[in-house]
């Protein structure tokens, strides 16, 4: 594709003995014969072409719900998108989503081959499913498609090493309806510069290396911070209604396509509410998400903090079997990185898993699951965090780590505030920032 301008060139100059001495030698350049009989038009508008096959293949799943797509499998026949439009359908998912470079929008979308002579113009085409298009071979999926990730792997050739492809990408022809638009293939341009840097920087000799996940996990932070680009789309994140929240997105996109923001592998729906409170529950999914990704990647961890902390011995009475944050919280008693509630000293079995968590339960907790050492110093680094409180030491030692900064502006600067309630997306930061701790990052 990228030597179509020159050809046109070559051809338009009344030089097709050159072409034909090309196509003589066995150089397949996929133009049709007509290009050779009459010449190259001065426009050629190339919409869709052979494609490489890459270490990922996007395919129609990837860019539908799960539960849609399962739906249209599982109903072949007799199935109208009539049945499920406007039902709140879960978001999309692959196995590949920790490698997210982008995102996609546009729906799944194919021209037609033929047409048929009798197509009504006047049919209202986006809300009748059932009334055939064009012709043979058109589709345009507007209620079936939804945001998916890109994988790396859609960019880096399966057998060829040190080559990377953004146009003629590796997808299927229904996959590619949605990869095929300018700002997808913009995007992966930029992707494909800064990817090609970490080639070099890393001194790689197969695209294997580059799909690890370590690297990629580097790789993203580069294409956020200086490309701006998304791996993961939030209506309502990084610019929110009140607040721009950029300084949260590097956390927060990494964090969500890993599954590591949620009780559930990812949102049922496109927000993130990065200014609303999180629940003590809530948090403790994702420390512990945190905790097992990082396992998965071999970084040690504290097996407990036990010999820290007072055990809780049995369950908490107020977490119930079908809570699905029951068996992340269960861990962290457990491995008494909490304990639940206290009465004239005692513990009361209670964990209230819906309470929200405030700045320095969450700091306390945190530092107790990654294993950090307690500094025993205090050097007043926050006005607001006296040296009698029981909290103290855990965010000073929060504070030598990198884990908390305090308020930068506003009226809380230079505060810490342990009483006000932390909010998504400062969790997100704060947990962020303990995973890159115990985590390399390449350059």
């Amino acid at each position: 594709m990228t030597n179509f301008t020159a050809i046109h060139h070559v051809c338009n100059a009344g030089e097709n003995k050159t072409l034909k001495r090309i196509l003589s030698q066995g150089e397949n350049i996929s133009l049709a014969t007509e290009f050779f009989e009459k010449g190259m038009p001065y426009r050629m508008y190339v919409r869709e072409s052979r494609r490489m096959k890459g270490q990922y293949i996007f395919t129609e799943k990837d860019s539908t719900p799960y539960d849609l797509y399962n739906a249209r499998k599982n109903k072949a026949k007799g199935f109208s998108a009539l049945d499920l439009r406007d039902k709140p359908y879960k978001r999309v998912t692959n196995e590949k989503m920790n490698a997210s470079i982008g995102y996609t929008s546009y729906p799944m979308d194919s021209h037609a081959v033929s047409s048929y002579d009798n197509y009504d113009y006047y049919r209202d085409e986006e809300n009748d499913f059932n009334y055939y298009h064009k012709g043979e071979g058109e589709f345009y999926l507007q209620n079936l498609t939804a945001t998916g990730v890109i994988p790396l792997g859609v960019i880096v050739p399966k057998e060829v090493n040190n080559l990377l492809v953004t146009s003629a990408v590796s997808a299927s022809h229904v996959g590619y309806g949605t990869l095929r638009m300018e700002p997808v293939r913009m995007n992966l341009g930029q992707v494909a510069g800064i990817v090609s840097s970490f080639y070099i920087n890393n001194k790689l000799k197969s695209n294997a290396e580059i799909l690890e996940e370590k690297l990629i996990w580097s790789i993203q932070s580069k294409l956020i911070n200086i490309g701006k680009l998304r791996l993961y789309y939030f209506s309502d994140f990084p610019k929110g209604d009140r607040y721009d929240y950029w300084w949260a997105a590097e956390a927060v996109e990494k964090l969500a396509v890993r599954g590591l923001l949620s009780v559930q592998p990812l949102y049922d729906s496109y927000e993130f509410r990065p200014n609303d409170d999180m629940s003590r529950g809530d948090f403790i999914v994702m420390l512990m998400k945190a905790r097992r990704f990082l396992e998965a990647q071999g970084v040690k961890l504290n097996n407990d903090a036990c010999d820290k902390e007072e055990r809780q011995a049995m369950p908490f009475s107020d977490v119930s079997a079908d809570d699905a944050r029951t068996e992340y919280i269960e861990e962290a008693r457990s491995k008494c990185f909490v304990s639940g509630y206290k009465e004239d000293g005692k513990l009361t079995g209670l964990f209230k898993p819906d309470v929200f968590v405030n700045r320095a339960e969450a700091t306390k907790v945190l530092l107790l699951s990654f294993g950090y050492s307690i500094d025993p110093d205090y050097d007043g680094v926050f006005p607001d965090v006296l040296e009698n409180e029981w909290f103290s030491r855990y965010v000073e030692t929060a504070h030598v780590n990198g884990l908390v900064t305090g308020y930068e502006k506003g009226e809380f600067a230079g505060l810490f505030k342990p009483a006000k309630t932390i909010k998504r997306a400062e969790a997100a930061l704060i947990l962020y920032r303990a995973i890159n701790n115990n985590y390399p990052l390449f350059k």
